[in-house]
């Protein structure tokens, strides 16, 4: 189904859980950091999933006007996204949280 993310169970083929986000887009790898799993979507919308129960670890957060393709870049201190604009934006994949980050050569 558009719009979702499935764990499936690699000894019985089983689904365990899935988590929809809306009809978001996912365009992107969701990745695993500090124990929760990101999901970026197309539209700008970014999601921290418990990888265990596929339950919400936090809320969605829109990251105002921005659009994703993509994959993220999991580094020591947060999740890496760039948007099509050329923005670069760091998620902290335990709260949610997050802050542009400056770009040389660009106001």
């Amino acid at each position: 189904m558009k719009g979702s993310v499935y764990a499936i169970n690699r000894e019985t083929g089983v689904q365990e859980w899935r988590f929809h986000v809306d009809d978001s887009e996912i365009r992107m790898q969701p990745v695993l950091a500090r124990g929760v799993l990101v999901v970026a979507t197309r539209d700008g919308f970014v999601y921290g999933i418990d990888p265990r129960t596929g339950g919400s670890a936090w809320q969605f957060q829109k990251i105002d006007g921005e659009r994703f393709l993509a994959d993220p870049l999991v580094l020591e201190s947060g999740i890496l996204l760039t948007s099509t604009d050329g923005d670069l934006f760091e998620v902290d994949p335990l709260t949610g949280s997050w802050a542009a980050l400056p770009v040389n050569g660009r106001d």
